[in-house]
């Protein structure tokens, strides 16, 4: 026996007769619970409508920062993939997608069908697009019409730079520094330097998408020992004499404005600009020498009186070709500095003013005497002082010449100057004739390989035989000192040949005074 019904409960009366549903029939065989003969088995049928809810989700398979290979228009490829994961069946679905420059909110045009390729599952947008920041909306609708939105931010680096153009090897000439300073910065002072720009090095200029264009130059050598590390700052190299007669390879680099978060600087670290470089070679030139100059030495020494007193505002020559150095100071000393060790010098004094200077009677006397040989002259000195006419005798003509001197008849006397000078260590073979030989009037110092000292002359006034001139301001002040002795202190200090010298002078007995 079996049974039928609809809801199990034999009571209810469910469905009366004739009260089912067009889908069954629209007829009702009596199906509330009742019994039948059994058939062996029952078939039914009931159809299941089901609908696709769930949208389908959207993911991105990459990166999305893109670099551009070209500077040109400034525009660069994107290739951005996606994928759709479908919960039911990917027939049906379409996909959509547009572009947001600039990622501002506004959509600015649709990307076409064609630059949306691939199958499902897996896709991608392909384009042509500016620097910068931007953004896609994608949108993908599947067969049961269940759309889903993503939006996509992007970003287009600039990642290139152009290559500079650099000059042929060149050459240039160092100048010569005043003051002599540590121009490259390597603890060594420079005699000369010169600072080659980078742009200097360069036949044309840089344009580019993220400029401007900055440049840098270093010497290569100081890149590959890691002693610099290539700086857009770096605008200058400078060559000094430590590069003179070699040839300097440099590079110079371009480095744009761009903040490439992926470019790995020559530091080590990572985002900043773009950047690449050109070489060329500098030649550096000494065509001056001034580079390697010879030594500078210095001569020194002093001017007195047989009668040791100094002789004041004598003046130097060294060289027919060169200045005259002077005058001698208060004390007849001299100094000539600066003066290359590798030349020859002829050290001589000229002074030839105030003829008259020490010049009286009592001299026209003396030298009377001395030719008429009742009180000759002994000195060399003296008998050069009576020599007025420079003739290398004393005659009456001498006598003469120094009369019209000390009337002012004359001022001066041809053929001689007011003083004459000799070598004060020359001996004269004979006292009494000094002109047995030619004696030195001037100091011969051939390559002095370091400074000279003592290079000291004698100096005689024509005329003044009996030495009364005036050799100095401080000739013939009465002296002023009393007993008691001030003392003044100084500090030792090592000096070198040239330098400008500082002495600072102090005493514990100020308050005495």
């Amino acid at each position: 026996t079996a049974f039928i019904d609809r809801d199990e409960d034999p009571l209810n009366n469910i469905p009366a007769a004739n009260q089912i549903g067009d889908s069954c029939g629209g007829i009702n065989p009596e199906g509330h619970w009742r019994s039948l003969p059994s058939t062996g088995y029952w078939e039914y049928t009931q159809e299941i409508v089901i609908f696709d809810l769930v949208a389908p989700a959207i993911a991105l398979t990459t990166d999305t920062l893109f670099c551009t290979q070209t500077a040109e228009n400034c525009r660069g490829f994107v290739d951005l993939p996606f994928t759709i994961t479908e919960a039911c069946s990917p027939e049906g679905t379409s996909i959509r997608a547009w572009i947001d420059l600039t990622d501002d909110g506004t959509l600015d045009h649709e990307i076409p069908q064609e630059d949306i390729l691939g199958i499902f599952p897996t896709y991608r947008i392909t384009g042509e697009f500016p620097i910068g920041a931007h953004s896609f909306t994608i949108q993908v609708t599947d067969g049961c019409d269940n759309p889903a939105t993503m939006v996509a931010p992007f970003e287009l680096v600039d990642c290139q730079v152009n290559s500079p153009s650099c000059r042929l090897p060149f050459s240039v000439e160092l100048l010569p520094q005043d003051p002599v300073i540590d121009a490259d910065g390597d603890g060594d002072l420079d005699l000369a330097a010169l600072s080659i720009l980078a742009t200097a090095s360069l036949t044309a200029n840089i344009d580019d998408c993220s400029g401007p264009v900055r440049f840098s130059i270093h010497k290569t050598v100081d890149i590959n020992s890691g002693r610099v590390i290539p700086d857009p700052n770096e605008e200058a190299v400078v060559l000094t004499c430590d590069d003179v007669d070699e040839t300097v390879e440099v590079q110079v680099y371009a480095w744009d404005s761009a903040n490439n978060p992926i470019q790995v600087q020559p530091d080590g670290s990572t985002g900043g600009p773009n950047y690449t470089f050109c070489t060329t070679s500098i030649s550096v030139i000494n065509s001056e020498l001034i580079c390697n100059p010879s030594p500078l030495v210095s001569l020194s020494g002093e001017v007195m009186t047989a009668e040791l007193e100094p002789v004041q505002g004598v003046m130097m020559e060294i060289n027919e070709d060169m200045p005259m150095y002077g005058p001698t100071d208060l004390q007849g000393n001299f100094l000539l500095e600066n003066l290359a060790a590798d030349e020859q010098y002829e050290v001589r004094p000229e002074m030839d003013y105030d003829f008259g200077n020490g010049v009286s009677t009592i001299d026209l006397v003396l030298i009377s005497r001395h030719i008429l040989g009742e009180q000759e002259l002994s000195d060399p000195y003296k008998i050069i002082a009576a020599d007025i006419n420079r003739s290398n005798t004393v005659t009456t003509l001498d006598v003469v010449l120094l009369r019209r001197i000390i009337l002012g008849i004359r001022n001066s006397v041809d053929g001689n100057t007011s003083w004459r000078f000799v070598d004060a260590d020359y001996d004269f073979p004979n006292p009494t004739n000094p002109w047995t030989e030619i004696f030195p009037e001037s100091i011969k110092v051939d390559h002095p390989e370091s400074n000279r000292e003592n290079l000291n002359f004698i100096a005689v006034k024509i005329g003044d035989v009996n030495g009364n001139a005036i050799p100095n301001q401080l000739h013939g002040l009465d002296a002023r000192q009393g007993e008691k002795v001030f003392s003044l202190e100084v500090a030792n200090q090592r000096v070198k040949v040239g330098d400008p010298i500082s002495l600072p002078i102090s005493s514990k007995e100020l308050q005495q005074i």
